[in-house]
């Protein structure tokens, strides 16, 4: 029997999050019902005999150019899980659910956080990778694996620990004042338009609404702080953490608010 590519069903819940645990072990936060409840997106399942075998969200997100085209709308790639027991399964259900996205009506197609092991799948449909578009937090904890996947010596993994020991964490910001928020206020929105075209062609959308959406994350602890300058402008940041995260390693709001957050490999075409 051919894989079938079919919309996610709730009758289907329960061995969707099995899957989830099951084949993602490094993410077992992908099987939590809170959080798999809390995404918004639109999701497709792969089934063999009846059986689910695949996984795919995709979030729709708005980008805007600085130029004043109009917005164009984003399809985003998350949580392709695949049963990996039997390859062709595997291999047959990944095809289908990449293109269940990619043929998505009014969405272009992208996805974050590419690892190396699926790129070569991602270059073969016509996509392009952007492995410098992130900031890859785990140059703090695992500076060779970060170096091999930059294709740089992972001989200077050593080096990269002994400046990650002595250039400490900012604590304290150089100018102005940083100030612990619980919410985003709807009148702060201009505040990220202004920035982001003053620095990007392109950026996502970002509003009170979506910002307070991502602090509702289940099982994640977000830090979110407004900075006053001297003439009294703000700009708002968060920055987020999975459990048994340290804020301690990571630098102060990456050096007082940059506004993007760059993490991952980024795929789009």
């Amino acid at each position: 029997m051919d894989t079938e590519i079919v919309p996610f069903d709730p009758k289907y819940l329960t061995e969707t999050l099995t899957l989830l645990r099951t084949w993602s072990p490094d993410h077992p936060e992908l099987g939590e019902k809170s959080l798999y409840d809390w995404q918004r997106c639109t999701r497709y399942l792969a089934l063999q005999d009846g059986r689910v075998v695949g996984h795919i969200g995709q979030i729709e997100h708005e980008f805007r150019y600085a130029n004043g085209h109009p917005p164009v709308k984003i399809g985003w790639g998350i949580t392709l899980v695949l049963d990996t027991s039997n390859d062709d399964v595997r291999k047959a259900a990944g095809r289908g659910l990449l293109k269940a996205c990619e043929d998505a009506r009014g969405l272009k197609y992208a996805a974050v956080g590419v690892v190396p092991a699926i790129e070569p799948a991602y270059l073969r449909r016509g996509h392009q990778i952007r492995r410098d578009a992130n900031n890859y937090y785990a140059r703090f904890f695992r500076p060779a694996k970060v170096l091999a996947y930059w294709k740089k010596p992972t001989l200077l993994a050593p080096l990269v620990i002994l400046a990650n020991a002595v250039r400490r964490a900012q604590t304290r910001p150089r100018f102005g004042t940083l100030e612990a928020i619980t919410r985003f206020r709807s009148d702060w929105d201009g505040i990220w338009d202004r920035l982001m075209k003053q620095q990007y062609e392109a950026y996502g959308k970002r509003d009170a609404e979506f910002l307070n959406y991502k602090l509702a994350q289940p099982n994640r602890q977000y830090f979110a702080f407004l900075h006053r300058d001297r003439s009294g402008a703000i700009q708002a940041s968060c920055e987020g953490l999975g459990p048994g995260e340290d804020l301690r390693l990571r630098r102060l709001l990456n050096r007082e608010t940059r506004h993007v957050r760059r993490r991952h490999a980024v795929c789009h075409r």
